[in-house]
């Protein structure tokens, strides 16, 4: 072989690989480190076989690296010194390849089985690579393959372990060993391969292809030469031939992941019963890595599976301690990441670590700023193709990118090692205080880009977070802005809790004449923690924030500011009541809002005066308020406002007994608070489109959508306001005499143990009545 895959060269890996110096080696062998020394240095090209079996035995070398350290340094020892005269001589299990079988077995992956083994008879493409990250279980999957394979490849099949090498110009070398092709000056490894197999029908398992990926257009050449060849790769990314089918392994889905915890768990502790739900907590934990599995379930000789568990907050540390007779990279998960990473190039480290910090995936646009680089698709892309960041795929059309958590905890622990963790969670605040500061309204035409709310709000509270820990106020003032999607998401305890501490954070800053967010910002958090607090029930707390808001709001003349304060006194005041007091708060909202900057949304203040003359009674007064107010909506493309307004107008139409327009306008508003996420909203909405459906003598399905809509507000810890409980209880109470209480329980009963989903389906259809829109008007009474 030649000068790259040296006695010397290979000896060095080995050791490097292992962990050990030079000195250590050569104490675990029982030889002097002058020895180690000498041949490393290739003072000795020829060490004697004795010493080259001490040192392997201490390096604890799987059969075929000890076998190619043997070649490298003594051809003449070479176990399988066949030429290629001799080949057809050779002893009928020499011909048939060497392939390990795996020592423990293949738990799932069967439908990847059966997928593989077809396009290996098919045969019309001849390279099969598994793909996928570290520890997912490639070489696990490939040998099973391969042994599934046995008839279909009459002339062998051969394993080749590439991980010890170190250039992608040994690949040849590997190979001639694995087939047992003795060495010959006269003819390169690779002419001998090539010859040996173009005329078998052979099948040949690459291993760890990763490392030496520049090598694949040999592998190519080799399938050009050898026509009956199949090649089984496995890698942590795709090698891009032409002949190559690439089959992406996921982690196990969660009943697979279960069964093989469980299956390597009583190898360790035998006749036990591991409960089902903290099994499954763990392999959740693991993100159904086979090998994070694996590694986890060897531990359960020495630890109860709830202790287990809570171990596993700290992976990285919790993950070792492999079997022996593991490649040193699969004995821990840290190991098995270390081998991705390294085959990074130093640009692309530095993405994989500073992406650390996205606990539920990101946009292409948060990792342009966290990376602060204009390239940070071609550093994605980069990090998909070694496996160490995945392309969401269930997030429909969206572009999002994520890693798993176990990846994730060790880019952070290797971003806090390179001292980058504060410019990377700086970077990381900042962005999502940008999108808050911007009016942050996912949905459909909503200015929030390609993002989702419910994807969003673990980054927002990741930020928020980091805000509070290092004394933030200003960052995380704006950052506050993100209680807007918990509260539209039903989670107002958390909407006030992040509101509350920030305002308080301020506050703390502010006295301490520290850089704090401008006043305008604590308007805004001031009026909107207001707002939540009346959605929550605790309308006496909202009502002194207002005051607040308000009062600050005056003092430095921000319109804006006093528009939505009033608003919402306007709004505590109706809910008791109060309706004269309502008015004169919703008039004096309504002229600062004409006073506020151009892309206030006035809007508001219309819907609220429409809503009021509807409850006063004034319809006519009502409708036009609410028709000015969608347009406003719609022009200053605010959906989730539409939403709400559309709703209003539902309400208006059912009072005007126009329930064709009614049922209509409610089908427009579920579909959109479903788009926000919203329970609270959309319960809301139900409601109404319940009270609609009872008015038209359709009181069973009412029944169902009033129980599925409580159920929704039980969720969401949002009771419906007075006024509103008091008229479902009247129209409840009608059904109940038309329907009768056993015929009304079950209806209840039925709406109440409906899923999100099947209930808002039930309500879309019961909602649609063809031939009629919100613009048509007119209604067509009971059916």
């Amino acid at each position: 072989m030649g000068e790259q895959t040296s006695v010397s060269a290979l000896l060095k890996r080995y050791r490097l690989a292992a962990g050990l110096s030079q000195e250590a080696l050569a104490a675990k062998a029982g030889v002097s480190a002058r020895a180690v020394s000498d041949i490393e240095r290739g003072v000795h090209r020829t060490p004697r076989g004795a010493t080259l079996d001490l040192l392997a035995s201490a390096l604890d070398l799987a059969p075929q690296r000890r076998a190619m350290l043997l070649a490298a340094a003594r051809p003449d020892l070479t176990p399988y010194p066949l030429s290629l005269e001799e080949r057809g001589t050779a002893a009928p299990e020499r011909a048939a390849g060497f392939m390990p079988r795996p020592v423990t077995p293949l738990v799932g992956r069967a439908g990847e089985r059966a997928m593989a083994a077809a396009w290996a008879r098919e045969g019309a493409r001849r390279l099969l690579t598994l793909t996928g990250p570290g520890g997912v279980g490639k070489t696990h999957l490939a040998l099973q393959i391969a042994a599934d394979l046995a008839g279909a490849f009459p002339d062998g099949r051969f394993f080749v372990d590439l991980a010890p090498l170190g250039d992608a110009g040994q690949i040849p070398d590997a190979i001639a060993l694995a087939l047992g092709l003795s060495v010959e000056a006269a003819s390169s490894a690779a002419e001998r391969v090539s010859a040996y197999l173009c005329d078998r029908r052979a099948l040949l398992l690459l291993d760890s292809m990763e490392r030496v990926a520049s090598g694949a257009t040999s592998i190519a050449g080799l399938l050009a030469h050898c026509p009956q060849l199949f090649i089984l790769a496995t890698s942590r990314a795709a090698l891009r031939l032409r002949a190559e089918r690439a089959l992406p392994l996921a982690p196990l889905p969660p009943e697979e992941a279960a069964a093989l915890f469980r299956e390597r768990a009583e190898a360790a502790r035998p006749a036990d019963a591991y409960e089902e739900a903290v099994v499954a907590a763990i392999c959740a934990r693991l993100d159904g890595l086979p090998l994070a599995i694996e590694l986890a379930a060897a531990q359960v000789g020495a630890l109860p599976l709830e202790r287990l568990l809570e171990r596993l907050d700290q992976r990285l540390s919790a993950l070792r301690g492999g079997p022996r007779d593991l490649p040193d990279r699969q004995r821990t998960i840290e190991a098995a990441l270390d081998w991705s990473y390294d085959l990074l190039a130093g640009e692309d480290q530095a993405g994989f670590r500073a992406l650390g910090v996205f606990p539920s995936g990101w946009t292409l646009e948060a990792a342009e700023a966290v990376l602060a680089s204009p390239d940070a698709l071609l550093s994605l892309a980069a990090l998909v193709d070694a496996s160490l960041v995945q392309l969401d795929h269930s997030v429909g059309g969206l572009a999002r990118w994520r890693m798993l958590d176990t990846t994730r905890d060790y880019a952070l622990a290797r971003l806090r090692a390179a001292g980058e963790e504060e410019r990377a969670m700086r970077q990381f605040a900042a962005h999502y205080a940008t999108m808050a500061d911007g009016g942050f309204q996912p949905g459909p035409g909503g200015r929030g880009g390609d993002v989702r709310l419910d994807l969003e709000l673990p980054n927002a509270r990741a930020a928020l977070e980091w805000a509070e820990r290092r004394g933030e106020a200003e960052i995380g003032m704006r950052l506050a802005g993100f209680a807007w999607g918990w509260n539209a998401r039903g989670q107002a305890r958390e909407a006030v809790d992040w509101m509350e501490r920030m305002l308080a954070l301020d506050g703390l800053a502010r006295a301490a004449g520290e850089a704090v967010a401008p006043p305008r910002v604590r308007v805004t958090r001031l009026y909107g923690l207001a707002r939540v607090l009346l959605s929550y029930g605790d309308p006496q707390r909202a009502e002194a924030r207002l005051h607040e808001a308000l009062a600050l709001a005056q003092s430095i003349q921000d319109h804006g500011g006093m528009a939505e304060a009033f608003a919402t006194l306007g709004d505590i005041a109706q809910a008791e009541g109060r309706l004269d007091l309502a008015v004169a708060a919703y008039t004096a909202s309504h002229a600062h809002a004409l006073r506020a900057p151009e892309d206030y949304p006035a809007h508001r203040a219309l819907a609220r005066l429409g809503e009021l003359a509807r409850l006063r009674g004034d319809l006519e007064q009502a409708d036009q308020y609410l028709e000015q107010a969608l347009a406003s909506a719609h022009t200053s493309n605010s959906q989730w406002d539409v939403a709400v307004i559309v709703t209003l107008l539902a309400h208006l139409a059912r009072e005007r007994r126009r329930y064709a327009r009614a049922r209509a306008y409610y089908q427009q508003s579920l579909s959109g608070f479903r788009d926000f996420e919203s329970p609270t909203f959309m319960a809301w909405s139900l409601e109404g489109l319940a009270a609609t459906l009872s008015a038209e003598g359709r009181h069973a399905p009412a029944v169902r959508l009033y129980a599925g809509a409580a159920a929704l507000r039980r969720a969401a810890d949002t009771p419906a306001p007075p006024a509103e409980r008091e008229a479902a209880e009247k129209t409840l109470a009608r059904a109940q005499m038309a329907l009768g209480e056993p015929r009304y329980r079950a209806e209840w009963a039925a709406g109440s143990a409906l899923a999100r989903d099947a209930l808002l389906a039930e309500a879309m259809e019961r909602a649609a009545d063809t031939g009629v829109s919100p613009a048509a008007g007119g209604g067509r009474g009971h059916r």
